[in-house]
């Protein structure tokens, strides 16, 4: 029911100040009159349920709509629930000055919202830590009544760890490395969604580690919280522990958390020993029987002008060497045979030997024969070598058989002429069968010769052995 308040004084005196001291305006002999009688147009605002209705706002429920006492968290959803009875007829949202565009989601200081009567449940975001209230004021033809949240409390803004896991847990050294991409990840969290993320890398004296696209530098958490992130090894990286660290942030909310790397040398294949013993039958036959220690990584320059090097490189599979000819080609490297006129040169330990792996197809490559030369330009001091099915082989004799070579010297003399085909090899061919797995051996045949290449006193000589 509406109607018209009248108000009718009789009192010369008029409006004066409250002779109590306070700073109200009295005025003394004012009647009220409700016109027509028992419209309640003299009423407060909301006096009678039956005018005007506003429930308190009620902070109540988390994003999972549980009804409970919580702290929100940073870019974490929660409601705001209010109601108003059927005589409001606008409200408008009010709260604390902190709340604005930067800091809050979902609630605009000012907004006004037409027809409001009923239940409402408004899901607001914070988006920085503080101390905030929200209010509406709800009004009608008679008044208006206020309504207003308690206080939420600051949102938590203690550091978020998180616990990043790398996939694989350890890379081999090599040119690339093995593998040549990690996955760092880490289980979604809503709370890093969106976040702004540095990534660095240490190594384990503390010293910075460059060169890991897609860590290294800045990066962001997608909106599902979750991190994954492809990251490319560097391609010339040592040996060591490296302490991946990640450092986030949104608003005043940050986020934090370390995994750790470990790079090492490619394992040796079980079938090959990592010594080979002073007077070992495998030796048998050289000239010199001393000890050898398997070599399993160097750097390698193709050709007699070198266009750069490829640092690290796997000693374990043949493709590794001669699948190359040039620091930049392939990869992917060449399977077995490899790349006619491959021509790498390195540095081998003057006891050392090497082993590499390969395994014939079911068919003759094209062309299906060929040999290899210690080159005149690159070679050093003389070279014992075997293609053999057992690694570390060079017992063979190369008399009767071509598939052994002993005492080669750096004169682009070919040596292990081999040829597929499922037959014995004789002393002028080495056979090779198909779908089998050899070992590629090579030494220096003395551990004490030297020459103008390379002296008595180095501990390491030049290897170019090429392939034809």
């Amino acid at each position: 029911m509406s109607g018209t308040c009248v108000a009718t004084t009789n009192d010369a005196a008029g409006v004066h100040l409250d002779p109590a001291g306070s700073d109200a305006l009295v005025v003394d002999g004012v009647t009220l009159s409700e016109q027509p009688a028992n419209s309640h147009a003299c009423q407060p605002a909301g006096s009678s349920s039956a005018d005007f209705q506003l429930s308190p706002i009620v902070v109540s429920e988390d994003a999972n709509g549980t009804v409970t006492t919580f702290t929100p968290a940073i870019n974490v959803p929660f409601y705001v629930n209010w109601s108003v009875g059927p005589d409001a007829t606008t409200c408008v949202r009010t709260g604390s000055s902190n709340i604005n565009a930067s800091t809050m989601d979902g609630w605009v200081l000012g907004s006004v919202l037409s027809a409001p009567a009923g239940v409402h449940h408004e899901a607001v975001t914070p988006k920085q830590s503080g101390d905030y209230s929200f209010g509406v004021i709800c009004s009608n033809a008679t008044g208006f009544k206020i309504g207003a949240a308690p206080h939420v409390p600051p949102s938590d803004t203690t550091p978020i760890t998180i616990i990043p896991t790398i996939t694989p847990s350890t890379v081999d050294t090599g040119a690339p490395p093995v593998p040549a991409t990690i996955t760092i990840s880490a289980d979604a969290n809503a709370a890093l969604a969106n976040m702004s993320c540095t990534g660095s890398v240490q190594t384990a004296s503390g010293a910075p580690s460059p060169g890991w696209t897609g860590w290294s530098g800045a990066f962001s958490i997608p909106a599902s919280g979750a991190l994954s992130q492809s990251v490319t090894v560097p391609s010339s990286i040592a040996v060591g522990t490296y302490t991946f660290t990640l450092n986030c942030a949104l608003g005043q909310q940050t986020a934090n958390g370390q995994a750790s790397l470990v790079v090492q040398d490619p394992a040796l294949p079980s079938a090959c020993p990592s010594t080979i013993p002073a007077g070992d039958p495998r030796l048998a036959g050289q000239a010199d029987t001393s000890q050898r220690v398997r070599m399993n990584v160097a750097d390698i320059k193709y050709g007699v002008v070198p266009q750069g090097v490829r640092q690290g490189v796997r000693f374990d599979e043949f493709k590794n060497i001669w699948g190359y000819n040039a620091p930049t080609t392939p990869p992917p490297p060449v399977e077995w045979p490899g790349i006619i006129g491959s021509s790498p040169g390195f540095l081998m330990p003057r006891s050392g030997y090497f082993a590499v792996k390969f395994t014939t197809g079911a068919t003759a490559p094209s062309p299906g024969a060929g040999y290899f030369a210690s080159s005149t330009y690159g070679g050093s001091i003389a070279l014992s070598a075997s293609i053999s099915e057992t690694c570390a082989d060079f017992a063979g004799d190369p008399a009767v058989n071509a598939c052994y070579a002993r005492n080669v010297q750096a004169d682009d003399g070919g040596t292990l002429n081999w040829l597929f085909g499922n037959q014995p090899s004789t002393k002028w061919f080495c056979y090779l069968k198909p779908n089998t797995t050899y070992y590629m051996n090579v030494m220096f045949s003395s551990t004490t010769e030297g020459n103008s290449r390379c002296g008595v006193g180095a501990t390491a000589c030049h290897v170019m052995y090429v392939r034809r």
